[in-house]
């Protein structure tokens, strides 16, 4: 039944970002390749919506998506949370399937030029950014959530999983710093109803006497006060 699910995102993201997004280099309304890359960018809009919990106009004008976006098709800096967002974003009508190898090494190399601050390889939509993104890059206290976004129903192949897991380690040698989000169909769907219980909590909480365990799934534990919790 994926096809429903697609379509009742499809539905709801459309009508959350109707108006919104800048299509004007879209081409002719009226054509399937404009349908495509409105859903596209609806698509990373939403992931930044959902994840920062920011409104949707500010959502809308953080998607780069277009000619020379260089694998990146949003941006988002959440200013109190000192974490930048990019997203790579794909429709899949059908709601089988996943982004594929090609694009994610695309979306990975983006970042790296990114991080290396190469914006000569991005596109305007990037650039206008350049001023503030120069400050979070040289900021030491920032962090980085990158996120797949895509309607299928499948788990990222193992080649792409292994490629995100590699652009972690290597960024998180000295210290954590960038987080990988993967939202796919089940997730997407799932976000939909549980918006109606209430806006997630986003918040930063400093542990002490803290420790990790791996297994059987990875947690972390530690001590805050609750008077902390409450502020």
């Amino acid at each position: 039944m994926s096809i429903i699910h697609v379509n009742q995102i499809k539905n709801h993201i459309s009508r959350l970002f109707e108006s919104k997004l800048d299509m004007s280099d879209a081409g002719n309304p009226d054509s399937r390749d404009y349908e495509n890359q409105f859903l596209t960018r609806t698509l990373a809009a939403y992931a930044i919506h959902y994840l920062s919990g920011v409104d949707p106009i500010n959502a809308a004008q953080a998607v780069t998506d277009g000619g020379e976006d260089n694998g990146i098709d949003a941006i988002f800096h959440h200013d109190s949370e000192k974490r930048l967002y990019l997203v790579q974003s794909k429709w899949i009508h059908d709601g089988v399937g996943e982004p594929s190898n090609g694009d994610m090494k695309k979306f990975i190399s983006g970042i790296k030029d990114l991080f290396n601050m190469r914006f000569e390889r991005f596109n305007a939509k990037v650039n206008s950014k350049k001023t503030i993104l120069t400050q979070v890059l040289n900021d030491p206290q920032s962090t980085y959530n990158v996120v797949v976004v895509y309607t299928g129903i499948n788990s990222l192949a193992e080649p792409s999983q292994r490629d995100l897991d590699d652009l972690c380690e290597e960024m998180n040698d000295a210290s954590e710093m960038l987080v990988v989000s993967k939202l796919n169909q089940t997730v997407l769907h799932a976000s939909l109803t549980a918006r109606l219980a209430g806006e997630p909590i986003n918040i930063d909480l400093g542990l002490k006497s803290w420790g990790k365990v791996d297994s059987p799934q990875m947690a972390f534990y530690g001590q805050i006060a609750a008077s902390s919790i409450a502020e």
